[in-house]
């Protein structure tokens, strides 16, 4: 399976951020769930993570930034992406021009090849680093 049969795949915009704040909170929920405090989930709501959505949609483009959200056909996020330039840590020079600033996937979406389509639409065969 490809990743793509039946998905849109396009640049969000601020009336996606309920949609992408869902997807994150749950992709955080099935990854990290089991690794986090127990009241994790109580101090780091969806409606954080909506909020959160609707400023970094709101907040002007960054340089060299590439947003891309993949949605089922009934509009609700299953993916997505951002890739930008790289970014230092702390004092640390960044190692690569590129950087995967994230990606998340909803849970039916594992082992579908969508995460490796969706870098590879972005990166192509160019080095990053990761965030």
């Amino acid at each position: 399976m490809d990743g793509r049969a039946g998905l849109i795949w396009r640049v969000p915009v601020l009336g996606d951020a309920g949609a992408l704040g869902r997807l994150h909170h749950q992709a955080w929920v099935d990854a990290y769930g089991d690794l986090l405090p127990s009241d994790w989930f109580e101090r780091w709501t969806v409606a954080d993570a909506v909020a959160k959505w609707e400023g970094i949609l709101r907040a002007p483009e960054v340089p060299d930034q590439v947003r891309l959200a993949v949605f089922a056909d009934d509009s609700e996020a299953v993916a997505w992406i951002v890739v930008g330039a790289a970014r230092p840590l702390d004092d640390l020079a960044p190692v690569r021009a590129r950087e995967l600033w994230g990606i998340y996937l909803a849970r039916e979406q594992y082992g579908t090849g969508l995460a490796h389509a969706l870098v590879d639409h972005l990166l192509g065969d160019d080095p990053a680093q990761l965030w």
